[in-house]
């Protein structure tokens, strides 16, 4: 993964105490293609607020330190872990190919 991604993760996860950012997808995996996006994952232990709201949230603080499209799906741990259980769903494929930053 780029290391400026990385960076700019690290920056924008400071606004968000106690979570944990995931990429996953094609960066996660290594097979960019031109236009692709960033997949991220924001798993909180709990949320605070609507799944939503904390999605444009997160979303607009990696914005600030990174000038890329993305993908934000919120989660809150507890769902994540019994969700990642199941084959079908996206957070077993989070768990599987993910990278935490």
């Amino acid at each position: 993964m780029d290391a400026a991604i990385v960076v700019g993760l690290q920056k924008a996860k400071a606004a968000f105490p106690g979570a944990d950012l995931i990429v996953f997808g094609s960066q996660a995996r290594g097979s960019l293609r031109p236009g692709s996006d960033l997949d991220v994952c924001a798993l909180f232990p709990t949320l605070t607020k609507d799944a939503f709201e904390l999605a444009y949230d997160v979303s607009t603080e990696i914005h600030r330190h990174l000038d890329l499209a993305l993908d934000v799906v919120v989660c809150d741990r507890q769902q994540f872990n019994a969700r990642s259980q199941e084959t079908w769903t996206l957070e077993y494929q989070i768990r599987a190919e993910g990278v935490i930053v």
